[in-house]
């Protein structure tokens, strides 16, 4: 932990999320146990699948109800293809869902969502405006999703430039709890969109490097780095492995 924060309330953290696919689920269960052990969370940021999960739960919805947001996705909401000039698929059904389901629920927390700025390559790290908007294009996977427009400017998966977008957060008068979910797979094959994920991961874990040594708690679910992206079945395991890593972690303050 930083040496300036040693004297600091342990139960008051920030917390920052990795992207996933459907292993960010683990987030949720590294939740569930910061809420059992009375932990406060004053900021939250996420990435692509985190930043679902940082969007949902900085506007005080609970475990339960994000787990029921997940679940009313499905296959045909991720793979609704529409023909675009930089991509065959669209997260429009996904961004839909999210503005029927938060309406006009209030912010609770701070939140922070990490996107990649197409033009610059560089990470930008939205905490005002359209939010909705921001996370969406933090999913935004090129080349499978298009990019995303806002403010006249070109937004991709924030995965690209930071997966693990605890930056900003570190630096606040707050012990960081930062959760990975991506690890590399031990297995893997050849085709073509294997090979592709796969270098998506070796991209991600050259930058958790930097991601880790910030976080005062690096919470690694490592148990999970065979679940398939968009795997729900897995759902109900891998929350439960993000607890039991949390416990394993946390309890060790």
């Amino acid at each position: 932990m930083a040496k300036d924060k040693k004297d600091l309330n342990l139960k008051e953290v920030t917390l920052t999320l990795s992207g996933g696919g459907i292993r960010t689920a683990a987030s949720l269960g590294v939740i569930k146990y910061l809420e059992e052990n009375n932990y406060e969370v004053k900021m939250i940021s996420g990435t692509s699948g985190g930043a679902i999960i940082a969007l949902l739960y900085g506007h005080g919805f609970s475990i339960k109800e994000i787990e029921e947001f997940f679940f009313t996705i499905n296959k045909w909401d991720l793979f609704n293809f529409k023909f675009r000039f930089n991509s065959i698929l669209s997260l429009n059904k996904i961004e839909r869902k999210l503005r029927a389901f938060i309406k006009n629920k209030e912010q609770k927390i701070p939140i922070q969502i990490c996107v990649t700025n197409i033009e610059t390559g560089k990470a930008e790290y939205h905490i005002k405006g359209d939010l909705i908007k921001s996370t969406i294009a933090s999913c935004s996977l090129l080349p499978y999703f298009s990019s995303i427009e806002i403010n006249k400017k070109f937004f991709v998966d924030g995965g690209y430039s930071d997966n693990l977008p605890n930056k900003k957060l570190y630096k606040l008068n707050y012990p960081n709890i930062s959760v990975n979910v991506n690890n590399l797979p031990k297995n893997f094959s050849h085709k073509k969109d294997s090979l592709h994920r796969r270098s998506l991961f070796i991209l991600t874990q050259s930058a958790m490097k930097r991601a880790k040594k910030r976080a005062d708690f690096f919470i690694n679910i490592d148990s999970i780095s065979e679940i398939k992206l968009f795997d729900f079945k897995s759902f109900d395991f891998v929350l439960e492995q993000g607890y039991i890593k949390a416990k394993e972690i946390l309890t060790k303050i």
